[in-house]
């Protein structure tokens, strides 16, 4: 009962948005923002003391606030963006700044690697406009994500917008046939490697000089299957419009290591500075309410 009240709750919004002119679709999740800014103490209180940790305790709490703020909105825009994509009326070109390069980028990449391409991402701008851009261009492949804790939200509105533009989209968990299958077929696959890892699925490595737990399936399937390691985010520019960032091959594979476990580890440090030079860039838009730093 609580999955079929959730569901309609979505669709009815989703339909109102249909309708609703596009300038008050953000103005409404910028005004939800700041209102759940002020509810959502814990989530608020938790992106304030990952500043802190990530930045250190020298600048003041009410910088760590306003930038906290800022992520909450940051957030409502993604959504708002998601939300116009979803009902067709959000044309990806139009806001991709550096469209001909990024396109050009790709097409470079869909022919060097016959191994397949993993493409490291996080929560970071709009982490779902990248793969959308990818596949407008011709070069669709396998997006991993979570399954929502709502089943019918997943299959009927979040998998649908996910396969949208001819991206497959498969379960974390789940997801090691269908990685390796895409691998193996030459085509791109694209992991968000910034949330926690266990102990069982993770190692210990640095984040902003702090502990975190970070997944070692990245540099697991470079060690076994040797796809190109390739950095990708949509950044947003001040205008809202975003640019698309397609790095080189990460061509590290910790050689100086002897041990396999140590290679894994090294691997994964290496992208995980990768990932901190990118939010160093623009931190007010990568995912701060998330418990990054706990080990479990």
């Amino acid at each position: 009962m609580k999955e079929w009240c959730e569901y309609l709750i979505v669709t009815f919004f989703l339909y109102l948005f249909r309708i609703l002119p596009t300038s008050w679709v953000y103005l409404i999740l910028s005004w939800l923002a700041r209102l759940f800014f002020q509810l959502l103490k814990r989530r608020r209180e938790l992106a304030i003391k990952n500043l802190s940790l990530a930045y250190g305790e020298s600048e003041q709490k009410a910088q760590y606030r306003q930038l906290a703020k800022k992520v909450f909105l940051g957030i409502a825009r993604t959504t708002a963006e998601t939300i116009l994509i979803f009902n067709g009326r959000y044309d990806i070109d139009q806001h991709v700044k550096n469209k001909e390069l990024a396109a050009e980028k790709i097409r470079q990449l869909a022919g060097r690697s016959t191994k397949g391409i993993i493409i490291i991402g996080a929560h970071f701008g709009n982490w779902e406009l990248l793969a959308h851009f990818m596949a407008i261009h011709g070069y669709p492949g396998l997006v991993v994500g979570r399954a929502g804790d709502n089943k019918l939200i997943e299959n009927k509105m979040t998998t649908p917008f996910r396969e949208k533009f001819g991206n497959r989209n498969v379960h974390t968990g789940k997801a090691m046939r269908d990685i390796t299958k895409t691998l193996r077929s030459g085509q791109p696959v694209g992991i968000l490697f910034d949330q926690k890892a266990t102990r069982a699925n993770g190692v210990k490595s640095s984040f902003f000089g702090k502990q975190c737990g970070t997944t070692t399936a990245i540099a697991t399937l470079k060690l076994k299957y040797d796809p190109l390691i390739v950095p990708g985010f949509a950044r947003r520019c001040d205008d809202g419009d975003y640019e698309i960032l397609i790095g080189d091959p990460v061509t590290y594979t910790a050689e100086d290591k002897d041990d396999k476990k140590q290679k894994i580890a090294a691997m994964t440090q290496r992208y995980n500075d990768i990932l901190e030079d990118m939010v160093r860039s623009a931190p007010e838009q990568w995912f701060w309410v998330h418990n990054r730093w706990r080990i479990g």
